[in-house]
């Protein structure tokens, strides 16, 4: 393996951005960086600005000052079309009207690397199939989608992205409405992508997702500006506390496996004790 590869080059550098709306800063002096071959959990209460960064760093909103780079390439001027073929992006749901089957959902994945009304082929069809086989999805390829269940509608979406064949994942809280068996489910598929080199961002309200994918983390305050840096750092008791405005414990926890990890739970007001 080179010395480039091993050194984890670059997929995303934000550096001292701005964002908002109208000329009016909503976040300012904003820096990070993502690395291929690693996660990163967008973390902050409900009005931060979370979705505002979120957005600007997709290009859909304009930045109002500062740098953002993917794989080194300065992102001004991109098209759509150009965003696409770097950055695959995955929303929190998707309802369809049209009951399209599992393969013809991640088969639109292939829309960007295609040229004016020309339709996809074999070779086209070839990487959606694979997408579909990595995310366990072949058994539900001809099935209606609007008949699948919510963790299973996840993976179609983090499939048909796949299809683009991005650098850089970008998902919008992937596990929103999931029971926590389909959580794990989906964060073991997110390891999985970022164990074979792709860079993944994730919003998220839950920080036990940044501990189970050892992510990295950017915490978007109230009034406290942005921290970035690995889970373990960054995310303390203490640091979660001021995030969300409550008592927050972080500790190691053991399965009934003899699995070790880190997790938080938050603390009510009461004393009670749950037996």
């Amino acid at each position: 393996m080179s010395e480039r590869v091993e050194a984890r080059a670059l997929a995303l550098e934000v550096s001292h951005l701005a964002c908002g709306y109208g000329g009016d800063p909503v976040l300012d002096d904003v820096s990070f960086s993502l690395a291929c071959g690693r996660a990163l959990v967008l973390l902050g209460p409900n009005g931060v600005g979370k979705t505002t960064l979120f957005k600007t760093v997709l290009g859909f909103l304009p930045r109002l000052a500062g740098d953002v780079r993917i794989e080194g390439e300065d992102v001004r001027g991109w098209t759509r079309k150009r965003y696409a073929r770097s950055v695959a992006y995955v929303p929190q749901t998707h309802d369809s009207a049209f009951g399209f089957t599992v393969r013809e959902m991640v088969l639109m994945g292939r829309t960007p690397s295609l040229d004016g009304f020309a339709g996809p082929g074999r070779e086209d069809v070839r990487i959606a199939d694979a997408a579909i086989d990595e995310l366990g999805l072949a058994a539900l390829a001809d099935r209606d989608c609007t008949t699948l269940s919510g963790g299973e509608r996840q993976m179609v979406l983090i499939a048909r992205a796949l299809a683009q064949e991005p650098r850089l994942l970008v998902m919008d809280e992937p596990c929103a409405n999931l029971d926590l068996g389909n959580q794990v489910i989906v964060l073991k598929r997110i390891l999985a992508l970022v164990e074979r080199g792709l860079a993944v961002v994730i919003t998220s309200h839950d920080p036990n997702h940044a501990f189970l994918l050892g992510s990295d983390v950017v915490c978007v305050g109230r009034g406290s500006g942005v921290t970035a840096g690995a889970a373990r750092d960054v995310l303390t008791a203490e640091a979660l506390g001021a995030l969300y405005g409550i008592e927050v414990g972080v500790g190691e926890v053991r399965g009934s496996g003899g699995k070790r990890g880190v997790a938080c739970t938050p603390f009510l007001e009461s004393e009670r004790i749950v037996p």
